[in-house]
């Protein structure tokens, strides 16, 4: 998939983008950095406990909302966790360091491959990165847009999160 520039994307990113309170200090970014390549290098991924991890920021998944999963949520969900298994976590997920816990972490994406490193009881590879909120309001929504095609609704509800800034 083609990575773009703000300018040119629509939905989540736009949002993401538009909700955001310019720092006077530095100017506005112009693009996003590509889901994966924060500000780091390979030397920032590491194997962590999952039980050190805890969730941040709106959920964008419609699984997520309710209490109920759907037959084709929990077979994709049964499938990533059988993958993990075979052929390990080949995507790290993107964490940042807890600005309310010593030594513990807040997962930016990736909580459905984080969820299953924690049912299969093995440590699950994370991109670690130094993000503020609105940077990681932005790699959140640029990896699930590109990953997954959320349905109008998701999205919206994702939106409403941002603009409200319930994590």
């Amino acid at each position: 998939m083609a990575r773009k520039t703000l300018r040119d994307m629509s939905g989540i990113a736009s949002t993401i983008a538009r909700s955001g309170n310019a720092s006077k200090e530095r100017a506005p970014k112009t693009s996003a950095p590509a889901p994966g390549a924060l500000q780091g290098s390979l030397a920032s991924i590491r194997e962590i406990d999952p039980g050190l991890i805890d969730d941040w920021g709106p959920k964008d998944r419609l699984d997520e909302f309710t209490a109920v999963n759907t037959e084709e949520s929990d077979d994709g969900f049964e499938a990533l966790k059988t993958s993990i298994r075979d052929g390990g976590q080949q995507v790290p997920i993107l964490v940042r360091r807890s600005k309310t816990a010593e030594g513990r972490f807040e997962a930016i994406y990736g909580r459905r491959r984080l969820k299953a490193c924690r049912e299969l009881g093995i440590k699950v590879r994370a991109n670690v990165q130094d993000l503020d909120d609105a940077t990681a309001l932005l790699a959140k929504g640029l990896e699930n847009a590109a990953r997954r095609n959320l349905s109008f609704y998701e999205k919206a509800r994702f939106a409403e999160a941002i603009r409200g800034r319930r994590p």
